[in-house]
């Protein structure tokens, strides 16, 4: 091997753990990611460094707008600060070409350097069918078991990267037409999240697993009578809740959940990057209620995750020494949201934003 190209790897003459696998017939061990034989990259490599930064400069070339480095342990084995390094090293190469570039970092296990990193953290316990969200829908969680996650996945990460969805897709549990509000509630949870906020393709229209790979036909080929379309290529595809063509016709869709879920996000600063403090006099084993304040911006969040309706008292609840008006709210289904007298009513899975 050449020894500009064996400086790219990590090599030792010694197996220093299950990780150190042997370099063919030689007398050396490269280091592999964990479960695999995939070798390890040698981030102190100058010549290894450029080429990261060619690759960088690559895809800013083609337009994208950002980059998300998975399981940042990964870089140093069991050396934390130097991973917090290095990650840092290339957020400041990634800014200074593109200024506006989003740069997500994810941790598991999460370790206390991580809080130093400058990209967004993403951190491990938040997304899929294990996560804090879908638990809380589902039940599984109440609200105060929710509140209290959140508020300590915050202290973890202020600058913090949201998923709703697992690498396994395993929000699918939710994407079936009986648990059509829990998923609207799931969305409308993780959409109304502080930080960088992400959706999978096809979360918006309700896509599964099997749908992901044809999401283009799931935008835009109509839906067949018999609830099922197929690719291009002949493929059946089963769009549970309608193509988006279809989608976009409907108030009530999916698509359009989101699209107000998002229109609301976009209103208050406070929702999108406010930090977080959790009412335990008006939360409840069915109702969270959130106080998020940036600056000038300040609201309160209310969400019913039960299956019945919900009355909270804001007695004593103000806004800049003024009473709570409804700013803003998220129906999953045909129930009425009304704040009379200091009462708010909350139909089953809802969401208020009170300014």
């Amino acid at each position: 091997m050449p020894q500009d190209a064996a400086g790219l790897f990590n090599l030792n003459e010694e197996k220093l753990s299950d990780s150190w696998l042997p370099l063919g017939s030689s007398k050396l061990f490269y280091q592999a990611y964990e479960g695999t034989d995939a070798p390890t990259l040698n981030e102190d490599n100058e010549n290894m460094r450029q080429l990261v930064l060619k690759v960088i400069d690559h895809y800013i070339g083609l337009g994208v707008s950002g980059f998300y480095l998975h399981n940042v342990n990964d870089f140093y084995e069991g050396e934390p600060q130097k991973n917090v390094d290095f990650v840092n090293w290339l957020y400041d190469e990634i800014k200074d070409r593109k200024s506006d570039a989003t740069v997500v970092a994810s941790a598991d296990p999460y370790e206390e350097p991580m809080q130093q990193l400058k990209a967004s953290l993403a951190i491990p316990g938040y997304s899929g069918a294990e996560g804090y969200i879908v638990k809380a829908v589902t039940g599984t969680m109440n609200a105060k078991e929710l509140g209290e996650a959140l508020k300590h996945q915050e202290q973890k990460a202020s600058n913090q990267a949201v998923f709703l969805n697992s690498d396994s897709y395993t929000l699918d549990l939710l994407k079936t037409e009986n648990r059509l509000p829990q998923l609207k509630m799931a969305l409308a949870l993780h959409l109304l999240m502080s930080g960088q906020v992400f959706i999978s393709a096809g979360d918006e229209i309700g896509l599964q697993k099997d749908a992901v790979d044809f999401v283009t036909d799931g935008f835009y080929k109509p839906i067949s009578k018999n609830g099922k379309t197929e690719d291009k290529s002949g493929n059946a595809v089963n769009l549970v809740f309608g193509s988006m063509e279809e989608q976009n016709k409907n108030g009530d869709s999916i698509l359009n959940f989101v699209r107000q879920a998002i229109r609301l996000r976009d209103s208050f600063i406070a929702v999108s990057s406010g930090t977080m403090n959790i009412l335990d006099g008006l939360t409840t084993e069915d109702v969270l209620a959130v106080q998020k304040d940036a600056g000038d911006s300040n609201v309160v969040l209310v969400f019913n995750l039960s299956d019945q309706e919900q009355k909270v008292n804001l007695d004593g609840v103000e806004i800049k020494g003024l009473p709570c008006e409804l700013g803003g709210l998220l129906l999953t289904d045909a129930g009425e949201m009304k704040l009379e007298n200091n009462e708010l009513y909350m139909p089953p899975y809802s969401a208020a934003v009170l300014k």
